[in-house]
């Protein structure tokens, strides 16, 4: 067994779930299982038992899977924290997308009006610009 592909990928996977569990248990609680377990087998209703077995699932599987999905979250989450240096870094390179739009009139009058006209309608912001 430990020879074959498939083998040496369960013991892979049993190893990297173990390592999650040792490392990162005490952040997922049973009940952040259970619950996660409880909002998903509420969204298939009646045919949640029909649907595990179509997946390969038991209850207890299921549960487990969601508990590595939580863990490896946790441990993604653990090992991407930003710097303070990268985080003040980051929000110089921030320049978020914004569409203008300009009318060019002669008169000064003109434009209040426009402006007025444009700041009237209900999804429309303008800024005056002296």
């Amino acid at each position: 067994m430990k020879t074959t592909s498939s083998g040496k990928q369960v013991l892979q996977q049993m190893i990297i779930e173990k390592a999650l569990e040792k490392q990162y248990g005490s952040k997922v609680s049973d009940s952040k299982v259970n619950n996660q377990y409880k909002t998903v087998k509420s969204q298939y209703g009646s045919s949640w038992s029909s649907t595990l077995s179509t997946y390969g699932y038991t209850a207890s599987s299921y549960k487990e899977q969601i508990k590595i999905s939580l863990l490896s979250a946790v441990a993604l989450k653990d090992l991407k924290k930003p710097t303070t240096a990268q985080l003040k870094a980051q929000y110089k390179k921030y320049e978020p997308k914004v569409t203008t739009q300009m009318v060019l009139v002669k008169k000064k009058a003109k434009a209040e009006e426009i402006i007025k006209e444009f700041a009237s309608e209900d999804n429309t912001t303008l800024t005056s610009v002296s």
